[in-house]
C-alpha cells in the first residue's frame, strides 16, 4: 500500500522526544510535509531579530543557539526557529548556527501551521518545548 510505507529516515523519528508519541499515520503526515537538508558547519540557520519564515529539527549534528551573548550547545532532536513561528510575523529570539555538518527536516511557516493546527501530539510538545526556553531564558541574568 503506498499510503503506509514509511521511509527509514522516518522509521528512526520516535525516538526523537518531539515525536515519540506519534503514530505511525502521524509520521506518514510528517514525511509528506517536511523536506530533510544538510547544513554545512558554520551555516547560520536564523539570526536574532530576523522574521522567522521555518523551523529545523535536527536530525545529526550540533548547532550553537545564542541568545542575547549567551550559548547552547544542542544536537539530534532539537527544535530551532519554532518560536518565531507562533505568532504573524514573529521574530527570531536566537541565532542558531551548525557547529559541525548538520542534517536537519525543515518546516516551513505553513507547513508548521498544520501541524500546529492537525497534529495535537506534536503541537503540545512544541509549546511545552517552547515554553520551558523562554522561561528559562528570561530567568537566565
Amino acid at each position: 500500500m503506498f499510503a503506509a510505507s514509511l521511509s527509514d529516515r522516518f522509521r528512526g523519528l520516535r525516538d526523537i522526544e518531539l515525536f515519540a508519541d506519534c503514530t505511525a499515520r502521524d509520521l506518514r503526515r510528517l514525511q509528506s510535509m517536511t523536506t530533510k537538508v544538510k547544513i554545512e558547519a558554520g551555516h547560520v540557520l536564523c539570526r536574532q531579530g530576523e522574521v522567522g519564515r521555518e523551523c529545523f529539527v535536527i536530525l545529526s549534528g550540533e548547532a550553537d543557539v545564542s541568545v542575547h551573548g549567551r550559548h547552547r550547545t544542542v544536537g539530534r532532536g532539537a527544535l530551532v526557529g519554532e518560536i518565531a513561528l507562533l505568532t504573524p510575523g514573529g521574530r527570531r529570539t536566537a541565532t542558531v548556527t551548525a557547529l559541525s555538518e548538520m542534517s536537519a527536516l525543515v518546516f516551513s511557516r505553513t507547513e508548521f501551521g498544520q501541524i500546529m493546527a492537525g497534529m495535537p501530539v506534536v503541537a503540545h510538545a512544541i509549546l511545552r518545548e517552547a515554553t520551558r526556553r523562554l522561561v528559562e531564558n528570561n530567568d537566565e541574568p
